[in-house]
């Protein structure tokens, strides 16, 4: 009996003294140096499963209040134990504080060193260095029951405080979200990327896309920031030949500001290949025809030049070209006649002759009558 009860004691202290945690170097990693752990394996903090499974670190919570974190990780955190100031006064340096230019500090840091055989691919994103996902509208088949409303949500939120607490601190610059690619700085690297995205959303997966009612792509809603593209931007395409390109079908490009219907002066030109210019009353082009002919007037040319016989030029209804002009030079053989008339001072006329001082019209509509204003 002496015995057993010596064996009971020692098997006790034993498993009293074992771990989860394993010391894999103890050269390194001292067995009493409490600010060093190394556990090897898989680790699952979880109450829903019971196995972290292919997860090196699994953590699995259920909703249970306000605030529900699966993780959180912080660091320089203000000790608020340690109560306020005045009384007692909390000393920042127990905060931790940055004490060096050269410090940098980072919450949290996630490295994947891809290496993969010749010949492996995949048409999707084939590795990642973290990859975060929101799901909503899970078959119930898994338990899954939600049928709530949310006001809000996103699969990642990022979020940069910079509060008022009366001291004179600065950042010179603050990025919200600062995105870098490195590639070796060693010349002659036949490495080879067919095609970058810095920032890229693919395609919409799945067929009901309606359930979408307001969309964006990237909606930037505060009126006082700058954006800045240094490179080319596409817009329907993605074959980008100039700092803007835009293919559409129809009315590819609205800009407000620079004609209304009160003054519609044409600051911008398009050529025959779609590039838009900028012009100013002074050198811009004027549309015109030469005709030897009769013609009806179209209403997109502002200038015709006659040079044949005896014509008739068919003009629309003034109430069809109010607040517009056509100019009419006549410097053919015969006469213009008009199927509308004009007013010439108090007179109504409807023929250009071709001599001189009177083989020049300006007419003009007020929505009512043809008007010489020469």
């Amino acid at each position: 009996m002496k015995h057993l009860t010596f064996i009971f004691i020692l098997a006790s202290f034993y498993t009293s003294g074992q771990s989860a945690w394993k010391i894999e170097n103890t050269s390194t990693y001292s067995i009493t140096d409490s600010s060093n752990i190394y556990r090897y394996g898989n680790v699952a903090i979880s109450d829903v499963f019971t196995t972290p499974d292919v997860n090196k670190f699994m953590v699995n919570e259920r909703y249970k209040g306000m605030s529900n974190k699966a993780m959180y990780v912080s660091l320089n955190e203000p000790r608020f134990d340690l109560g306020f100031p005045p009384s007692p006064a909390v000393d920042s340096s127990l905060v931790s504080m940055a004490r060096s230019p050269s410090e940098s500090h980072l919450t949290l840091g996630v490295n994947h060193y891809a290496n993969f055989k010749e010949g492996v691919y995949f048409s999707d994103v084939h590795t990642s260095t973290s990859e975060i996902n929101f799901f909503r509208g899970t078959d119930t088949l898994f338990g899954f029951y939600d049928g709530g409303h949310l006001a809000k949500a996103s699969a990642l939120k990022v979020t940069g405080a910079f509060a008022k607490n009366g001291l004179p601190y600065r950042n010179t610059e603050f990025d919200l979200l600062n995105l870098r690619f490195f590639t070796g700085s060693a010349p002659g690297n036949t490495a080879q990327i067919d095609n970058f995205y810095g920032i890229r959303l693919e395609d919409l997966r799945g067929d009901n896309f309606q359930i979408i009612k307001n969309g964006w792509g990237v909606y930037i809603k505060p009126t006082m920031l700058k954006n800045y593209f240094g490179g080319s931007v596409g817009v329907g395409t993605t074959n980008v030949t100039h700092k803007l390109t835009i293919n559409a079908e129809s009315n590819p490009l609205k800009i407000g500001g620079l004609a209304n219907q009160s003054s519609p002066n044409k600051v911008l030109t398009v050529n025959a290949d779609g590039e838009v210019f900028k012009s100013s009353l002074s050198d811009r082009q004027h549309t015109f025809i030469v005709t030897t002919a009769s013609h009806t007037l179209q209403d997109d040319v502002e200038i015709y030049i006659h040079k044949g016989g005896d014509v008739l030029y068919t003009l629309p209804l003034p109430n069809l070209r109010t607040g517009k002009i056509w100019r009419i030079s006549n410097v053919g053989t015969g006469s213009i006649v008009l199927n509308l008339p004009f007013y010439e001072g108090d007179a109504l006329r409807n023929t250009i002759p071709n001599k001189a001082g009177a083989n020049s019209f300006q007419i003009f509509s007020d929505g009512e009558n043809y008007i010489a204003i020469k």
